[in-house]
């Protein structure tokens, strides 16, 4: 309806008793006088009849706007943490990559049982501190820690984007200090001399492939003839494989230091001239030629750890152990390059990074020959003086 002011005339709803916009009454409300002397109105609120009391008529309208302001209050206090989390989570789980969402999938539940359905506004500096000190406690990881950190801050974002509460409680909270950090050192010249002459054993083209590129797995997996530039001595990386439910299914890097050329040394161009591949032909594939499921190839990566003495199977968890992991070899690669003093910039675009620090920090390795030459310039210099 049309509000009753002309000098307002806004639309209005229908049920309304006052023009939120000008405050005119828009039809009388049921009011009596009881027998104490106080007025009573009678009015509809979210489908629930209210009466208000009050000696004059401007008493009731303020006890009505009280309670409207309370019951505003109570909505937004009512949003419990459970509930915010699931919206969160609706709106955005379905863009996010499988991998990640199926660990923040994990981190969410876990975040769900601590903080459950205490209301949003509810929650304190102190609480999200304490949550993230007792996973810490508990023996989770710095990373692990740490991406319970983000998930938090991004739920309560989202909290604060939409009018539940002012303030982000995480934006001061601090991951505990002495965390342990999972380590992946690279491996030792052995099983690099080990990796060199089994190249030809099922699947040793794998570990090959990563120790002298330092391609990322479902980097290699995805490579196919024409991904390699013998002619410029180098690999196109533009895509990699990832499993969901043990599919394989290609997607593209997430950034553009993701999508790169690799060096291609000539020990490798040479075993990969041999196979006389296709331009569309996968470098690993199953005997359809299509890309490896996981479960595949874990098991082909399992057999050759095995064939090599590098892995046994744990008979009480029903599961393979190994002494390595592929990835190490993408730190060798990084050490290998830190040690032929490859500029910074260089190796960040190699390795497919987007921050040089990251690499150095993460990957690269000071190994015994390193040290000695470090120390012997060291030795050097101040002997000479």
């Amino acid at each position: 309806m049309i509000c009753k002011a002309k000098r307002c005339g806004k639309e209005i709803p229908d049920d309304a008793y006052f023009c939120p916009y000008c405050g005119k009454q828009q039809r009388p409300t049921k009011k009596s006088t009881r027998s104490d002397g106080l007025m009573e109105k009678r009015v509809t609120i979210d489908g629930k009849r209210i009466s208000f009391y009050g000696k004059t008529e401007k008493e009731i309208q303020k006890k009505m706007l009280e309670y409207s302001h309370k019951e505003e209050s109570r909505k937004i206090r009512g949003q419990q943490f459970d509930s915010v989390l699931e919206e969160w989570w609706d709106i955005h789980s379905g863009s996010l990559a499988y991998t990640t969402e199926k660990s923040y999938k994990a981190i969410s539940k876990r975040i769900k049982e601590h903080f459950g359905q205490e209301a949003v506004t509810e929650i304190s500096p102190m609480d999200c501190q304490a949550f993230i000190a007792q996973l810490g406690k508990r023996g989770f990881a710095y990373k692990t820690v740490s991406n319970h950190l983000i998930v938090l801050r991004m739920v309560f974002d989202y909290a604060v984007l939409n009018g539940m509460i002012q303030h982000n409680p995480t934006s001061s909270v601090k991951i505990p200090k002495g965390l342990k950090v999972t380590e992946r050192l690279p491996v030792s010249a052995d099983i690099c001399k080990l990796i060199d002459s089994s190249v030809d054993k099922p699947f040793g083209l794998l570990a090959y492939l990563v120790r002298y590129t330092g391609l990322r797995r479902g980097e290699a997996l995805a490579l196919q003839g024409k991904h390699f530039l013998f002619d410029k001595k180098m690999i196109l990386v533009e895509r990699s494989v990832y499993w969901e439910n043990n599919r394989p299914i290609i997607k593209l890097p997430k950034t553009r230091a993701g999508l790169r050329y690799a060096p291609l040394p000539d020990n490798v161009a040479a075993k990969i001239k041999a196979l006389k591949l296709k331009d569309d032909q996968l470098l690993f594939a199953d005997q359809d030629g299509n890309l490896l499921t996981d479960s595949k190839q874990r098991d082909l990566w399992y057999q050759y750890l095995l064939s090599i003495g590098q892995a046994h199977y744990d008979q009480d968890a029903h599961e393979y152990k190994s002494n390595f992991q592929l990835h190490q070899l993408r730190h060798n690669y990084a050490s290998d390059l830190y040690d032929l003093r490859i500029g910074e910039k260089e190796m960040e675009a190699f390795l497919g990074h987007t921050n040089a620090a990251f690499t150095r920090k993460q990957y690269v390795a000071l190994r015994d020959p390193a040290m000695q030459s470090a120390i012997s310039k060291i030795n050097d210099f101040y002997t000479a003086t």
